[in-house]
């Protein structure tokens, strides 16, 4: 070799007598390779570690003890209130008699399972009327009204409840029995 010939190392053939037309089963073979940096990757779910700390994806176990408050409600200066729910160890007497249990854990293991939990819901509400309702003639009839509402409100509650544990198909008796239900428990 002289000195007179350069060599060209990185040069394509554009002719197609050179270019290999079935080169389908070399792409198949390849795989992307994909590199990583480490500490990007651990900086990165750190980042969405903290973020889900602060703001959950999921739904956090409901409290037991709630209050709620309205700002305006019609007719009403001030309305709020608060309800908490107890369990009631119904079988308590019977199949735990030497002592009374204080968790549900504890009359599981004293009742050796059997035992059945129920719910026990208390309500307060303070309401306050505006004052041209808040004389005693027309505030028990506000009064009347808000009860009777709380009342039919926790009716309707219990039997969405007693719905969902039946849990089949309802008859057409039943439901037209319950659309008549409603109606009644609506009218004032």
């Amino acid at each position: 070799m002289g000195a007179g010939f350069k060599r060209s190392e990185n040069v394509e053939s554009k002719s197609a007598s050179e270019k290999d037309t079935n080169n389908d089963h070399a792409k198949k073979k390849k795989k992307d390779v994909v590199y990583y940096d480490y500490k990007e990757l651990m900086r990165q779910r750190g980042l969405w570690y903290e973020a889900e700390k602060k703001h959950p994806w999921y739904d956090p176990p409901p409290k037991i003890r709630t209050k709620y408050k309205k700002g305006k409600v019609m007719l009403m200066k001030e309305f709020h209130g608060d309800y908490k729910v107890e369990p009631i160890y119904v079988d308590q007497k019977r199949l735990c008699k030497k002592r009374l249990p204080k968790s549900p854990e504890e009359y599981k293991k004293c009742s050796g399972g059997q035992g059945r939990i129920g719910s026990k819901l208390t309500i307060n509400h303070y309401f306050q009327p505006y004052p041209p309702f808040n004389i005693p003639p027309l505030s028990w009839f506000i009064h009347g009204i808000t009860i009777k509402t709380s009342k039919n409100l926790l009716n309707a509650l219990q039997e969405m409840a007693l719905i969902v544990r039946e849990a089949g198909p309802p008859s057409e008796e039943a439901i037209k029995a319950r659309e008549k239900n409603i109606i009644e428990v609506h009218n004032f």
